[in-house]
């Protein structure tokens, strides 16, 4: 008997594929369900703000209004400004100082217990220059946790918004201290804003920018609100 002998067998899943027939069929016969991935609108930013000194000073207060105050956009010819942030917390603070022998700089963060945060450990950082022509010493501070009033979130709403985060001073000097303070913030794209405002000096709507902080301290690289 002679042997039978079978052509190449030919693709039948794809030729029958309703998916890939589809088109010519008119079937409209999807192969696949799409799922709309996770996004986040609003993840936290991170971004440094520097300070510099004009004068001397002595045990001046920073409190949890100078976060704010640090991202404002005015939102009345008034120069009423609201900030763009909705949370805000430090992640680092340096200082850097130079000038005559004996300038001194202290900071003291917030040890008792107050309302909306938890206590900070008593702890007290000083930094002292030495000669006028020595070079630029610096002073890093870290928070040492969420639980840390000096670097826990804060929500910028009027709730104990006038809260002393930590007291300073800046002995013998003058012109000689810088203040770098690195925030992680959370921008405001939910919701209306928190409640906290302050009245600028600017009256152009939209301008975005910072405030002087420890009563000596102008904010530099920024818009002086």
């Amino acid at each position: 008997m002679k042997a039978m002998v079978r052509g190449p067998r030919k693709n039948l899943k794809k030729r029958n594929d309703p998916a890939r027939n589809s088109s010519a069929t008119g079937s409209g016969v999807v192969d696949k369900v799409v799922i709309p991935k996770f996004i986040r609108p609003n993840p936290f930013r991170r971004i440094t703000k520097r300070w510099v000194s004009t004068a001397a000073f002595a045990a001046q207060t920073f409190t949890q209004s100078d976060l704010y105050n640090q991202f404002l956009v005015v939102v009345a010819t008034s120069g009423n400004a609201v900030p763009y942030a909705d949370m805000v917390r430090i992640v680092k603070l340096r200082a850097y100082i130079q000038g005559a022998a004996g300038a001194l700089f202290t900071l003291q963060p917030l040890n008792a217990d107050v309302n909306n945060q938890f206590a900070s450990p008593e702890r007290t950082w000083a930094i002292q220059c030495q000669n006028a022509s020595a070079p630029t010493q610096s002073l890093v501070i870290r928070p040492t946790g969420p639980s840390d009033p000096l670097g826990g979130w804060k929500e910028s709403s009027n709730v104990n918004f006038a809260e002393t985060l930590f007291v300073a001073s800046w002995q013998n000097g003058t012109t000689g201290l810088t203040i770098d303070i690195t925030f992680d913030y959370i921008e405001n794209v939910v919701g209306g804003p928190n409640g906290y405002a302050v009245l600028t000096s600017t009256s152009t709507l939209g301008t975005v920018g910072g405030r002087s902080i420890l009563s000596n301290m102008n904010v530099i690289g920024s818009n002086q609100l």
